[in-house]
């Protein structure tokens, strides 16, 4: 929207006066300018998420083994306790 009314306030058609080339030009160069910085924005941001996910995969792999002991270690807890006060 910010850049809808950028141009707007650029730009008051005139019906009585031709278009100037040098204007459609710039635009469509502001536009170019913006389509490589967004693209430039989204690779970025998608190479991000890959590391990110990388990383949360790599993490949930280094606890799994501890994780997969907790159950065994409560139950062998609670096996001990029942054991000391009976």
């Amino acid at each position: 929207m910010n850049w809808r009314k950028s141009v707007e306030a650029r730009f008051v058609f005139d019906p009585s006066r031709a278009i100037d080339p040098r204007d459609i030009a710039q635009i469509d160069q502001d536009i170019l300018g913006d389509r490589k910085r967004v693209q430039g924005a989204l690779v970025l941001g998608l190479e991000q998420l890959k590391q990110t996910r990388a990383q949360i995969v790599a993490a949930r792999e280094h606890s799994r083994p501890e994780m997969e002991r907790l159950p065994l270690a409560f139950d062998q807890s609670a096996a001990n306790a029942a054991a000391s006060s009976g």
